[in-house]
């Protein structure tokens, strides 16, 4: 490890005596001490993956401010992912405290993820989110890549805080993030296939996507605050009930492509509301999201809508991640 940070302090130097460093205060791994092993292993994959890419100048950095974000930026010379160490620290935390109370909850109802195996629901909850956040920010590196990408959409609006294209963009890049977690889903169901003398194989896929997309949801609603009114065309991101649409059909789709199986969408979709919940009230900053519930009925024809809007966009772009990394 210790030769992992002097290769990358030697490397990234340029980036971080940038501007861009000083906008965002990137975190130098070999001067700070937030970086644990964890950490630290998760940026080596993550790097990797961006050579494996063949990004220009890749450079994976973990940020050190008080904040929930990150960002991908790319231009000639480098192509940059931060994501905040706190976000990946806290979530840790987070699910290691709500570890009893997930379990108990997943025994009561039947759910097979709570059977005594190696990964746990909170163990994938948290280890798939930090990949989901890290794929979601890779697809902008590839977006960026194409100047052209979304010529011809046409932005309605004239609201200043929406931009067509950033929702497309948003989308796209989710759909890219949901297809790569569903293969890591599908290859854990095929790892632990020899438990199933003892498990219903469906129903343990099932399992796996309610535990992945309700943690999809938590940390969608840790980053954003703006989904207690439904909105369409406004803000920069999509609303959370359109992103959690185009994630759940991708993951599901995906996983039954991989594993031959035919989902219940509708247990799935139940399940994960009660899980996202669970983690909703245990968690002291947010509040249950019953609101949901009500959103997802009343505003169902215009997430739909909307959904399909944006899908069709990404579908007859050839540029755009969707279709350039087809399965």
């Amino acid at each position: 490890m210790e030769n992992l940070i002097e290769s990358y302090n030697s490397s990234v130097n340029a980036i971080i005596e940038s501007e861009l460093a000083t906008e965002t205060e990137l975190l130098d791994l070999k001067h700070k001490n937030l970086a644990t092993k964890k950490l630290l292993k998760r940026y080596d994959f993550f790097q990797k993956y961006m050579e494996h890419l063949n990004f220009e100048n890749p450079h994976f950095v973990f940020g050190d401010t008080d904040n929930y974000n990150a960002w991908a930026y790319r231009d000639s010379q480098k192509s940059v992912i931060m994501i905040e160490s706190k976000f990946f620290i806290d979530l840790d935390r987070f699910y290691n405290s709500a570890r009893e109370k997930v379990l108990d909850y997943y025994s009561s109802k039947d759910l097979t993820m709570a059977f005594d195996g190696a990964l746990t629901p909170d163990i994938i909850m948290s280890q798939l989110m930090k990949m989901f956040l890290f794929y979601h920010e890779s697809a902008h590196i590839i977006q960026q890549q194409s100047p052209n990408l979304f010529d011809g959409i046409i932005d309605e609006s004239k609201n200043d805080e929406f931009l067509m294209v950033d929702h497309v963009g948003e989308i796209d890049a989710d759909l890219h993030a949901s297809r790569k977690i569903a293969e890591h889903l599908s290859n854990i169901f095929h790892r632990d296939s020899s438990s199933f003398h003892e498990l219903d194989p469906k129903k343990y896929l099932e399992d796996l996507c309610i535990t992945t997309i309700s943690s999809y949801l938590f940390c969608r609603m840790l980053i954003f605050d703006n989904y207690s009114t439904f909105y369409t065309k406004k803000h920069s991101h999509p609303h959370i009930l359109i992103r959690m649409q185009a994630t759940m059909v991708d993951i599901i789709k995906v996983v039954q492509l991989h594993t031959g199986l035919v989902l219940d969408t509708d247990r799935v979709f139940n399940y994960l509301l009660s899980v996202t919940d669970l983690l909703c009230t245990t968690h002291s900053s947010l509040q249950s999201v019953s609101t949901f519930l009500g959103m997802s009925v009343t505003h169902s024809g215009d997430i739909s809508e909307y959904y399909d809007e944006l899908i069709k966009i990404i579908r007859s772009n050839k540029k755009t991640v969707y279709n350039k990394m087809s399965l």
